[in-house]
């Protein structure tokens, strides 16, 4: 019986001390409209930790099990394609002029993010203005 109180007591014990998960969630924005479809990536700054990433939906993100520092916080977009054919029948994949922009040129990328315990909010508004 008190075996059985000693290992449900220490069971507690290591239950109580797991870390929470760092979970950042956020909106990014392209001159103040949601980002379609994309990637957030999060880059050390200055460590050697492992980089993270979540994709974009309809301008929201959520990145999960992010160790704590300084991350530099990268946006990519990724544009709808059309399946278009060529003259001589072959499938081409097209890009809409609309959708050729370069995120990793614009203003407000490569944002440096304070990764802290818990969770957090990170809105990210990129602008094509230079």
């Amino acid at each position: 019986m008190i075996r059985g109180m000693m290992l449900f007591a220490m069971m507690l014990t290591l239950l109580g001390c797991r870390q929470a998960e760092n979970v950042v969630s956020g909106t990014v924005t392209i001159d103040g409209e949601p980002l379609a479809r994309g990637t957030v990536t999060f880059y050390p700054v200055d460590s050697t930790q492992a980089t993270r990433g979540a994709e974009i939906q309809d301008g929201e993100f959520i990145a999960r099990n992010l160790p704590r520092g300084l991350f530099r916080a990268v946006v990519r977009e990724h544009p709808n394609v059309e399946v278009v054919t060529a003259p001589d029948g072959t499938p081409l994949l097209r890009i809409p002029p609309s959708q050729r922009r370069r995120t990793a040129r614009m203003q407000g990328n490569e944002t440096i993010v304070d990764i802290g315990a818990g969770k957090q909010t990170c809105d990210i508004a990129l602008t094509t203005e230079m």
